[in-house]
C-alpha cells in the first residue's frame, strides 16, 4: 500500500511540472504493471517516462521503489541519488534511500538520511521508526526510545512503533530501560494492530513474557513466530531465543562494540 501512495505522488509531480501525456501514461503503466506484480515491465515503463522526461525526479524514484523491490539495490540507489539531486527536499527519497543504506550496511549514512527525512518532514512517522530501529543496532536506547514515541504519538495505529519499543524494554542489555508489563503491553497492540501475522513481532513478544518469567508464554509465542517465519537468518536466530526460554532464561540485545 506504502508503494502505491508513493507512486500516486509521482504522477501527480509529474503533472504538476507539466510533463507530457506519454510520459504520465508510462508511469499509469508501471504502476499497474507493478500491482500485477510485472516488476520488469514496470522498470521498463518509468525507464520510458524518465528517457521522456529526463528532469523528472519522481519518475526516478518510483523506478528505484521497483528496483528496490526487485532485490537490485545498486541500481535503485542510484535512482534516490539522481531523484535526490533533482529534488532535494523531497522527504520520502531521503528515507527510502536511507532503507537502503541500511542494508547496504552503511548506518552512518542511513542514519543521516533518516535525519534529513524527518527534518523535511516532521510527521513521518515511518521515519522516526526506522531511525529507532538503527539507533537499537548502535545500542543508543535512550534516543531509539524518543523515537518510538514520537512515531506512535503521531501514528497511534502503526504496529512497528509499539514493536519497537517493546523491543528495547524486554530486551536491552541495560537494566534501567527495561519495563517487561510495559512491554508485554506494547508487544500485544503490535500483534492485534498486525493481525498476529508478523513473526518479528510474536517474536518481540516473547521476548517480554520471557522477561517477566513467564516463560511457557515465551515458548508458545516463539513457536508462533518460527512457523511464520520466511527468513532463514531470522527463522536461526528465532530458534536460538526458543532455545533459552526452554531453559527459563530471558534473551538480552548485545552490546555494541565500543569503538577503538
Amino acid at each position: 500500500m506504502r508503494f502505491v501512495l508513493v507512486l500516486v505522488a509521482c504522477l501527480i509531480g509529474t503533472a504538476a511540472f507539466g510533463q507530457a501525456d506519454a510520459a504520465k501514461e508510462r508511469c499509469n503503466q508501471g504502476v499497474e504493471f507493478y500491482n500485477q506484480g510485472e516488476l520488469d515491465k514496470a522498470i521498463v515503463e518509468f525507464t520510458a517516462a524518465i528517457a521522456l522526461s529526463p528532469n523528472n525526479a519522481f519518475a526516478f524514484k518510483c523506478r528505484s521503489f521497483v528496483l528496490t523491490a526487485r532485490g537490485d539495490h545498486d541500481r535503485a540507489l542510484a535512482d534516490l541519488n539522481e531523484a535526490i539531486a533533482l529534488e532535494p527536499k523531497d522527504g520520502d527519497a531521503h528515507f527510502s534511500r536511507g532503507n537502503l543504506w541500511r542494508l547496504k550496511g552503511e548506518l552512518e549514512k542511513a542514519l543521516a538520511d533518516y535525519d534529513k527525512a524527518i527534518a523535511i518532514d516532521p510527521g513521518s512517522a515511518s521515519a522516526y521508526v526506522n531511525r529507532g530501529t538503527l539507533l537499537v543496532e548502535q545500542g543508543d536506547n535512550e534516543r531509539a526510545l524518543a523515537d518510538y514515541n514520537e512515531a506512535i504519538l503521531i501514528a497511534p495505529e502503526l504496529a512497528a512503533a509499539y514493536s519497537g519499543r517493546a523491543w528495547i524494554l524486554a530486551t536491552s542489555p541495560i537494566g534501567a530501560f527495561r519495563d517487561g508489563p510495559k512491554a508485554i503491553e506494547d508487544a500485544k497492540r503490535a500483534n492485534q494492530l498486525s493481525h498476529w501475522k508478523q513473526a518479528d513481532q510474536l517474536d518481540t513478544l516473547a521476548a517480554a513474557y520471557a522477561e517477566v518469567g513467564k516463560f511457557d508464554e515465551a515458548v508458545k509465542y516463539q513457536e508462533q513466530a518460527i512457523r511464520l517465519s520466511t527468513d532463514e537468518k531470522l527463522t536461526k536466530e528465532f530458534r536460538s531465543r526458543l532455545s533459552l526460554y526452554r531453559a527459563e532464561k530471558p534473551f538480552r540485545s548485545e552490546a555494541p562494540k565500543q569503538k577503538t
